[in-house]
């Protein structure tokens, strides 16, 4: 039997009520996806848009000054120039993608194939700065321990062997990443992000894990520490080397000394040129290690953490990585004589004076005119 005709329903039409539930499942799902409010969610953004935004600009510049400046075309620069590539891409390629994954947990790109393409990039990339910290320290060690025959051993086809080293990670994660080899069971899908209907982790099955953290960080992190211990010890004793030289002619006076105003004076500059920039990369290797030791921890004690934990501790260690891609050009640039006075010459807007292309930056004093 209907009711009375004058007795109002209680029920909202069928369409509204659909819209509420909607709604209310959207509301839900997303508060599931992701466990930021919405303050939260506006400081991480800016956070990470503002490293992306100084990861992009620092590489670039670096690049730039490489390019333009004859002062800085050296061999080591090759090396710190495609370093500053691989940065460059991190933060044009990898970066932005994972802000979204960070802070939505989701993945709002859709497939599966451009999360591959995704991780691909991000592991192959990373590996690359590695690789190219590495190569470095090598060039440094071959500097230092043996300068007067660093031009024969350092060779532009060494330095061109250097080189495919540290971009041999592109081809050799390929693989593995876009065969979906480095995550075959593990368990984690769109059921473990609630609302999620797309998801990328960065989840990788245990022996992919293992392989990659020794072979593409452990091995050389170890590298680079031994060499640089070694190489410090060895700038050490030739700093005193060169203060007892330049005491011995100050005791000898003007007249005596005079000899050394040529080939032992560019000598002296040539060596503090290079101590200097051992120093630099030094700092970079050693900023490199504190970045990456989080990744080792969780990548060690994974099995001990449960799926939130987990999930949190991989986002700060992924972005720890990529903070050493930002890091790297603000060292360069605050650290090594010759970036530091390029800069200055930039600011000052004295780059395009004539004959400035070709000055020594290292010796550069402001004056120029």
């Amino acid at each position: 039997m209907s009711p009375p005709p004058d007795v109002p329903t209680l029920l909202p039409p069928r369409n509204q009520t659909t819209d509420d539930n909607r709604s209310a499942t959207a509301t839900a799902a997303t508060a599931a996806a992701t466990s930021m409010s919405p303050s939260e969610r506006l400081v991480a953004l800016s956070v990470m848009t503002t490293l992306i935004a100084c990861t992009i600009a620092g590489n670039l510049m670096v690049m730039a000054f490489i390019a333009y400046f004859r002062h800085l075309q050296t061999r080591t620069n090759a090396l710190a120039l495609s370093l500053a590539l691989a940065d460059f891409l991190v933060g044009l390629l990898i970066m932005p993608y994972s802000t979204m994954r960070s802070v939505d947990r989701c993945w709002p790109y859709g497939g599966g194939v451009f999360c591959r393409v995704h991780t691909w990039l991000d592991f192959s990339l990373t590996t690359s700065s590695v690789v190219h910290l590495c190569c470095i320290s090598y060039d440094r060690y071959v500097a230092v321990a043996d300068p007067l025959r660093y031009p024969q051993r350092v060779t532009r086809r060494a330095v061109a062997l250097l080189l495919l080293c540290c971009w041999l990670s592109v081809p050799v994660y390929s693989w593995p990443i876009m065969s979906g080899w480095y995550s075959v069971g593990v368990p984690d899908g769109p059921g473990a992000f609630p609302g999620c209907r797309e998801v990328c982790p960065v989840s990788v099955n245990a022996t992919f894990g293992l392989a990659n953290m020794l072979c593409a960080y452990a091995a050389p992190m170890l590298l680079m520490s031994l060499t640089y211990a070694k190489i410090y010890r060895l700038a050490r004793a030739q700093a005193r080397k060169i203060d007892a030289a330049t005491a011995g002619l100050r005791r000898l006076g003007p007249a005596d000394g005079a000899a050394d105003d040529g080939d032992g004076g560019r000598w002296k500059a040539a060596m503090r040129r290079e101590h200097n920039a051992t120093k630099t990369l030094g700092v970079i290797a050693g900023v490199f290690v504190l970045c990456w030791v989080p990744y080792f921890v969780l990548s060690a004690s994974d099995s001990l953490l449960d799926d939130a934990t987990r999930r949190a501790a991989a986002d700060i260690s992924n972005w720890l990585t990529y903070v050493n891609s930002t890091l790297n050009p603000v060292l360069v640039v605050a650290l090594n004589r010759s970036f530091r006075n390029a800069f200055r010459a930039t600011v000052a807007c004295r780059v395009f004076a004539p004959g400035f292309r070709t000055a020594d930056l290292f010796n550069y004093d402001g004056s120029e005119r």
